[in-house]
Protein backbone atom coordinates (compact mmCIF):
# COMPACT_ATOMS: atom_id res chain seq x y z
CA UNK A 1 0.00 0.00 0.00
CA UNK A 2 1.11 3.56 -1.16
CA UNK A 3 -0.02 7.19 -0.68
CA UNK A 4 0.71 8.70 -3.95
CA UNK A 5 -0.42 8.61 -7.44
CA UNK A 6 1.04 6.48 -9.90
CA UNK A 7 1.70 6.76 -13.55
CA UNK A 8 1.91 3.96 -16.27
CA UNK A 9 3.90 4.08 -19.10
CA UNK A 10 4.65 0.91 -21.75
CA UNK A 11 3.09 -1.12 -19.14
CA UNK A 12 5.35 0.51 -16.28
CA UNK A 13 4.56 1.44 -13.65
CA UNK A 14 6.07 4.56 -11.33
CA UNK A 15 5.55 6.80 -8.69
CA UNK A 16 4.09 10.25 -9.55
CA UNK A 17 6.58 12.61 -8.34
CA UNK A 18 3.80 15.33 -7.97
CA UNK A 19 2.91 13.31 -4.55
CA UNK A 20 4.72 14.81 -1.52
CA UNK A 21 5.09 11.66 0.04
CA UNK A 22 6.75 10.20 -3.18
CA UNK A 23 8.40 13.32 -3.93
CA UNK A 24 10.39 13.55 -0.58
CA UNK A 25 12.84 10.21 -1.68
CA UNK A 26 11.78 9.37 -5.21
CA UNK A 27 14.36 7.41 -5.72
CA UNK A 28 13.62 4.85 -2.92
CA UNK A 29 9.78 5.20 -3.80
CA UNK A 30 11.07 4.11 -7.98
CA UNK A 31 13.13 1.42 -6.17
CA UNK A 32 10.22 -0.04 -3.76
CA UNK A 33 7.60 0.23 -6.53
CA UNK A 34 9.57 -1.39 -9.03
CA UNK A 35 10.81 -3.79 -6.67
CA UNK A 36 7.65 -5.01 -5.79
CA UNK A 37 5.94 -4.35 -8.88
CA UNK A 38 6.94 -8.28 -10.12
CA UNK A 39 5.62 -10.06 -6.97
CA UNK A 40 2.83 -8.54 -4.98
CA UNK A 41 -0.22 -6.33 -6.08
CA UNK A 42 0.36 -2.71 -5.36
CA UNK A 43 -2.32 -0.28 -4.09
CA UNK A 44 -2.10 3.41 -4.37
CA UNK A 45 -4.36 5.61 -2.63
CA UNK A 46 -4.05 8.61 -4.34
CA UNK A 47 -4.49 12.69 -3.15
CA UNK A 48 -8.00 12.92 -5.21
CA UNK A 49 -9.28 11.01 -2.86
CA UNK A 50 -7.60 11.66 0.52
CA UNK A 51 -8.31 15.24 -0.22
CA UNK A 52 -12.26 14.35 -0.44
CA UNK A 53 -12.02 13.23 3.54
CA UNK A 54 -11.03 16.55 5.62
CA UNK A 55 -10.74 15.98 9.20
CA UNK A 56 -11.25 18.91 11.50
CA UNK A 57 -9.96 20.30 14.90
CA UNK A 58 -13.37 18.92 16.65
CA UNK A 59 -12.92 15.75 15.38
CA UNK A 60 -9.47 15.14 16.59
CA UNK A 61 -10.52 17.14 20.07
CA UNK A 62 -13.25 14.15 20.23
CA UNK A 63 -10.37 11.30 19.96
CA UNK A 64 -8.31 12.88 22.56
CA UNK A 65 -11.18 13.17 24.69
CA UNK A 66 -12.75 9.61 23.80
CA UNK A 67 -10.04 7.75 25.18
CA UNK A 68 -10.81 6.38 29.30
CA UNK A 69 -6.68 6.13 29.71
CA UNK A 70 -4.15 8.43 31.30
CA UNK A 71 -2.08 10.22 30.01
CA UNK A 72 -4.77 11.00 27.12
CA UNK A 73 -3.80 10.36 23.56
CA UNK A 74 -2.92 14.19 21.95
CA UNK A 75 -3.99 13.27 18.64
CA UNK A 76 -4.78 17.24 17.99
CA UNK A 77 -1.22 18.75 18.99
CA UNK A 78 0.38 15.91 16.79
CA UNK A 79 -1.15 17.08 14.02
CA UNK A 80 -0.66 20.62 14.52
CA UNK A 81 3.11 19.70 15.12
CA UNK A 82 2.97 17.66 11.80
CA UNK A 83 1.23 20.70 9.76
CA UNK A 84 3.85 22.81 11.33
CA UNK A 85 6.30 20.96 10.42
CA UNK A 86 5.14 21.16 6.49
CA UNK A 87 4.51 24.56 6.30
CA UNK A 88 8.11 25.08 6.68
CA UNK A 89 9.72 22.10 4.93
CA UNK A 90 7.41 22.62 1.52
CA UNK A 91 5.95 25.93 1.91
CA UNK A 92 4.14 25.74 -1.53
CA UNK A 93 2.54 22.21 -0.61
CA UNK A 94 0.98 23.81 2.39
CA UNK A 95 0.03 26.89 0.74
CA UNK A 96 -1.73 24.77 -2.15
CA UNK A 97 -3.76 23.31 0.29
CA UNK A 98 -4.83 25.24 2.79
CA UNK A 99 -4.72 28.73 0.95
CA UNK A 100 -2.18 31.74 1.12
CA UNK A 101 -4.09 33.31 4.33
CA UNK A 102 -3.08 30.20 6.53
CA UNK A 103 0.92 31.43 5.91
CA UNK A 104 0.57 33.89 8.65
CA UNK A 105 -0.75 31.21 11.12
CA UNK A 106 1.25 28.84 10.53
CA UNK A 107 4.54 31.41 10.71
CA UNK A 108 2.97 31.95 14.21
CA UNK A 109 2.29 28.82 15.20
CA UNK A 110 6.34 28.35 14.44
CA UNK A 111 7.85 30.68 16.25
CA UNK A 112 5.15 30.89 19.40
CA UNK A 113 3.49 27.21 20.42
CA UNK A 114 1.00 29.21 22.34
CA UNK A 115 -0.68 30.00 18.52
CA UNK A 116 -1.37 26.43 17.63
CA UNK A 117 -4.66 26.85 19.50
CA UNK A 118 -5.23 30.05 17.00
CA UNK A 119 -3.87 27.71 14.11
CA UNK A 120 -6.22 24.61 14.84
CA UNK A 121 -9.60 26.74 14.22
CA UNK A 122 -8.06 28.91 11.58
CA UNK A 123 -7.43 26.13 9.18
CA UNK A 124 -10.81 24.87 7.42
CA UNK A 125 -9.52 21.98 7.84
CA UNK A 126 -5.94 19.78 9.73
CA UNK A 127 -5.75 16.57 7.87
CA UNK A 128 -6.84 14.22 4.66
CA UNK A 129 -6.21 10.78 5.98
CA UNK A 130 -4.25 9.09 3.38
CA UNK A 131 -3.13 6.59 5.91
CA UNK A 132 -6.76 5.63 7.11
CA UNK A 133 -8.25 5.19 3.73
CA UNK A 134 -5.03 2.73 2.69
CA UNK A 135 -6.49 1.11 6.05
CA UNK A 136 -10.19 0.62 4.92
CA UNK A 137 -8.98 -0.57 1.41
CA UNK A 138 -7.95 -3.41 3.33
CA UNK A 139 -11.39 -3.96 5.19
CA UNK A 140 -14.62 -5.48 3.70
CA UNK A 141 -16.67 -2.27 4.01
CA UNK A 142 -14.12 -0.88 1.32
CA UNK A 143 -16.91 -1.86 -1.37
CA UNK A 144 -19.14 0.43 0.14
CA UNK A 145 -17.17 3.35 -0.16
CA UNK A 146 -14.06 3.18 -2.36
CA UNK A 147 -13.95 2.95 -6.15
CA UNK A 148 -10.91 0.93 -7.03
CA UNK A 149 -9.09 1.74 -10.73
CA UNK A 150 -7.09 -1.45 -11.90
CA UNK A 151 -3.91 0.00 -13.42
CA UNK A 152 -1.12 -1.35 -15.48
CA UNK A 153 -2.02 -3.89 -18.14
CA UNK A 154 0.25 -7.01 -16.99
CA UNK A 155 0.79 -5.94 -13.49
CA UNK A 156 -1.70 -5.57 -10.85
CA UNK A 157 -2.13 -1.86 -9.27
CA UNK A 158 -5.04 -0.97 -7.80
CA UNK A 159 -5.74 2.42 -7.48
CA UNK A 160 -7.95 4.79 -5.47
CA UNK A 161 -8.41 8.36 -6.46
CA UNK A 162 -5.31 8.73 -8.69
CA UNK A 163 -6.58 11.28 -10.89
CA UNK A 164 -9.36 14.10 -11.14
CA UNK A 165 -11.90 12.03 -13.45
CA UNK A 166 -11.26 9.06 -11.05
CA UNK A 167 -11.49 10.44 -7.12
CA UNK A 168 -11.75 7.32 -5.63
CA UNK A 169 -14.39 7.96 -2.69
CA UNK A 170 -18.11 7.19 -3.38
CA UNK A 171 -19.60 9.36 -0.69
CA UNK A 172 -16.94 11.48 0.99
CA UNK A 173 -19.11 12.26 4.22
CA UNK A 174 -20.61 8.60 4.46
CA UNK A 175 -16.98 7.88 4.15
CA UNK A 176 -15.12 9.64 6.93
CA UNK A 177 -18.23 9.10 9.06
CA UNK A 178 -16.92 5.80 9.05
CA UNK A 179 -13.29 6.84 10.07
CA UNK A 180 -14.39 8.92 12.67
CA UNK A 181 -16.72 5.83 14.66
CA UNK A 182 -13.78 3.59 13.83
CA UNK A 183 -11.25 5.04 15.15
CA UNK A 184 -13.40 6.06 18.39
CA UNK A 185 -14.39 2.71 18.98
CA UNK A 186 -10.69 1.42 18.68
CA UNK A 187 -9.87 3.89 21.35
CA UNK A 188 -12.60 2.89 23.83
CA UNK A 189 -12.29 -0.35 22.61
CA UNK A 190 -8.10 -0.54 23.65
CA UNK A 191 -8.15 1.42 26.39
CA UNK A 192 -11.28 0.47 28.68
CA UNK A 193 -12.23 -2.74 27.15
CA UNK A 194 -16.09 -2.02 27.13
CA UNK A 195 -18.16 0.64 26.64
CA UNK A 196 -20.35 2.81 23.95
CA UNK A 197 -18.75 1.86 21.56
CA UNK A 198 -17.88 -1.86 21.24
CA UNK A 199 -20.87 -2.95 18.76
CA UNK A 200 -19.70 -0.25 15.89
CA UNK A 201 -15.85 -1.77 16.91
CA UNK A 202 -17.12 -5.49 16.62
CA UNK A 203 -18.55 -4.70 13.40
CA UNK A 204 -15.60 -3.69 11.77
CA UNK A 205 -13.61 -6.42 10.81
CA UNK A 206 -10.27 -7.20 8.88
CA UNK A 207 -10.13 -9.08 5.51
CA UNK A 208 -10.04 -12.73 5.63
CA UNK A 209 -5.78 -14.14 4.77
CA UNK A 210 -7.38 -16.98 2.56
Amino acid sequence: HFQGQCIVEDDTVRPDASAFNFRCDMHAANECVAGLLPFVPLWMVGKFAAYQIQLQAKHFMRWDGSAGHWPRPMFLAAVLDGLIHLASASPETSERIFGQEASAAFAAASANGASKSDLAHTLPFLSCPYDALAALSLLPEASAHLDVEPLGGSHKVLCVGNTPPNRGVQDPHKTRTFLLNAVSAALSRSYVGSGPDDEAFASIRPCSTE
